[in-house]
């Protein structure tokens, strides 16, 4: 082989052990425990800002018919009062007198602001029931109302019907 032939194939040889050394030093100097550490030229970027309370809800959810329906169905319907936002919520959790809880198919709902919502009609076959009872059955509602801000409705149902 001629030397002049030689020395090109050395050379590019060594030229590209070069550029493999440089990339692999690069690369390890962007991670793990050889990363650099931060200072005033290369600050690290801001981490995000604590959670901030948001205070009590603005949308106000109340009963405005909870009673025991057929068997050991129970009719719900829900309003929003304020009128300043909606709620969302996931299926209510009903308690009867005895410790039993029942929450239905898991869904989430929602009401408008100003808005009704009936748990027959929104859930059908999937409402949770009771457990025939026809007092002291408890609703609890868990919502977020439009902003984030979240809130409870808890009902007893009075009336023996």
């Amino acid at each position: 082989m001629n030397t002049d032939i030689r020395r090109k194939l050395s050379s590019a040889r060594a030229a590209a052990a070069a550029v493999a050394f440089a990339l692999a030093v690069l690369a390890s100097g962007c991670a793990g425990p050889n990363a650099p550490s931060p200072n005033a030229a290369h600050p690290l970027p801001p981490s995000a800002p604590p959670a901030v309370e948001l205070g009590p809800s603005i949308a106000v959810l109340e009963v405005a018919e909870f009673r025991a329906g057929p068997g050991h169905d129970v009719q719900l319907v829900l309003v929003e009062t304020s009128g300043l936002s909606g709620a969302t919520f996931g299926t209510p959790l009903l308690r009867a007198p005895g410790g039993n809880t029942d929450g239905g198919c898991p869904q989430l709902h929602r009401v408008g602001p100003g808005g009704r919502w009936d748990m027959d009609a929104s859930m059908s076959y999937c409402a949770p029931v009771g457990d025939g009872s026809r007092a002291g059955m408890t609703v609890i509602v868990q919502y977020t109302d439009d902003a984030g801000r979240r809130g409870t409705l808890t009902a007893t149902m009075q009336e023996v019907q």
